[in-house]
């Protein structure tokens, strides 16, 4: 079992004896985005390095690579550099 498939149930088995914490500390290992999303659900802000994005638009230049991207989570939008907006 790896590192990542673990925190959902510790954090299930925290908030059982009413122990969550606010703030949790992580390695990479402990990190995904369904991790952040779900932490999140359940008040808890996780803390950590996250693993640098591989893709190829990271290692070509002049392409929109995760970088240039900012989410609007309040308002569940995700405009593109060229200012287009998604909900998705």
């Amino acid at each position: 079992m790896q590192d990542v498939e673990v925190v959902d149930a510790v954090h299930a088995e925290l908030a059982v004896q009413d122990c969550l914490p606010g703030e949790h500390l992580m390695d990479m290992g402990y990190l995904s985005s369904d991790i952040l999303v779900s932490s999140q659900h359940m008040g808890i802000d996780v803390v950590g390095p996250v693993r640098a994005d591989t893709s190829w638009q990271a290692q070509t230049k002049g392409a929109f690579d995760l970088t240039r991207f900012e989410n609007d989570w309040e308002q569940k939008r995700a405009p593109c550099p060229m200012g287009q907006v998604t909900r998705y």
